[in-house]
């Protein structure tokens, strides 16, 4: 039996990489012996791989966890003399630009490192500086031109005249926004301060592989209230629907909950109006008010209706009826002898309706004069909703 194992890690304009391989072969010369040998082995049972009690094929086990972070490093090749003020540092050389549709190093303004998505980024910075005579060096990131990142700040110090070398560095984290620029600035205090070449600025975007959703989990982190209140042992593995309610799966995660006997109490509801007089001194009937619904269902109605009569001689009388014209069926009548010019009567009442079919439902208030005189109707209304 051989084993063949490989492990690379990569650096490059590209990113960074991580490989590694491990293959057994050997068919034949395996030993035909069952017993595990570390956690594959070969069985005589079917001529097989086995690992962990399963069977497997005579491949390559690959281990292949790829980081790839866009990431960005500049460097300045020539020294620097600071200025008494903040001043932007220019770059001349780039080392690594993985991936410019999320950092990228600005040709135009080569101090600028420009950012083009939102997330948090790994900023650093790493310089050696010398001194012509006693001084300190300040170094510091800007965003924007304007605001001064927290941790990207140093303080350098060199308090002798005989050219030390002072190496510093830094490194933080920041969260920034596309759109956003970073410059590395430096100045002097006092003395003279120069950086030495290969003063780099490097960038890196920070963020990981996500792997593929996981099985769904057992609800144990369903957290139940009522009304606002957690009730007693919650969190519940188990959301139980009574009678009275029906549940059903919509897809995609998602269960419907619904009221299997919500009531329909007052639904369905309609109304319509007629307020001025209308007069007639026909014995046949007139219609002063319809009521026409739009498609309703199947169920028990309640129809409601109000309006006031008079007629012009004491000795003539008023007729009227409320009609189901749907099913050509009276639901209320009436004949009033007033006696009295001045008399005006208020008429109201209600029916219930049962319709054993869906669809459009219409109903009307007619009016009628008998004997003498003239009869007049005003303020008629019908309103009609549903009762079960």
């Amino acid at each position: 039996m051989a084993i063949d194992y490989t492990k690379s890690f990569d650096v490059s304009e590209d990113g960074i990489s991580f490989d590694e391989k491990i293959n057994v072969t050997g068919g034949d010369s395996v030993p035909t012996h069952n017993a595990p040998q570390g956690s594959r082995y070969y069985s005589t049972n079917g001529n097989t791989y086995r690992q962990n009690g399963a069977g497997v094929g005579n491949d390559w086990i690959v281990i292949n966890s790829p980081v790839d972070l866009p990431s960005l490093q500049i460097r300045r090749t020539t020294s620097y003399s600071t200025p008494n003020d903040f001043t932007d540092v220019t770059f001349d050389a780039k080392d690594i630009e993985s991936d410019d549709t999320v950092i990228e190093h600005d040709d135009v303004n080569s101090d600028r490192v420009l950012v083009k998505e939102t997330g948090l980024y790994l900023i650093g910075y790493s310089f050696v500086s010398s001194a012509t005579s006693a001084g300190t060096l300040e170094i510091r990131v800007r965003k924007n031109d304007t605001t001064v990142l927290s941790g990207g700040d140093i303080f350098e110090s060199n308090v002798t005249t005989a050219e030390p070398y002072d190496a510093g560095s830094r490194t933080f984290i920041s969260s920034l926004t596309s759109g956003d620029f970073l410059s590395l600035q430096a100045h002097e205090t006092v003395g003279e301060q120069v950086i030495e070449p290969n003063l780099t600025f490097f960038v890196i975007r920070l963020k990981g592989v996500k792997g593929d959703q996981g099985a769904t989990g057992s609800g144990t982190s369903l957290t139940m209230q009522n009304n606002g209140t957690p009730l007693a042992n919650t969190p519940h593995t188990t959301l139980n629907f009574d009678t009275g309610l029906t549940v059903t799966d919509e897809g995609s995660g998602v269960a419907k909950v619904v009221s299997s006997s919500a009531s329909v109490f007052g639904s369905n509801h309609q109304e319509e109006s007629s307020y001025g007089d209308s007069s007639t001194t026909s014995s046949t009937a007139q219609t002063k008010l319809t009521l026409t619904t739009p498609t309703v269902p199947a169920g028990l109605y309640r129809l409601g209706w109000y309006y006031e009569i008079e007629n012009s001689s004491v000795t003539g009388r008023f007729g009227s009826d409320i009609r189901n014209n749907t099913d050509s069926v009276t639901l209320g009548e009436s004949d009033v002898q007033p006696s009295n010019t001045l008399n005006d009567y208020m008429l109201s009442g209600y029916a219930y309706v049962t319709f054993s079919s869906s669809g459009s439902k219409a109903f009307s208030i007619r009016y009628w004069n008998h004997d003498d005189g003239t009869a007049t109707i005003r303020q008629a209304r019908l309103e009609f909703w549903r009762i079960s």
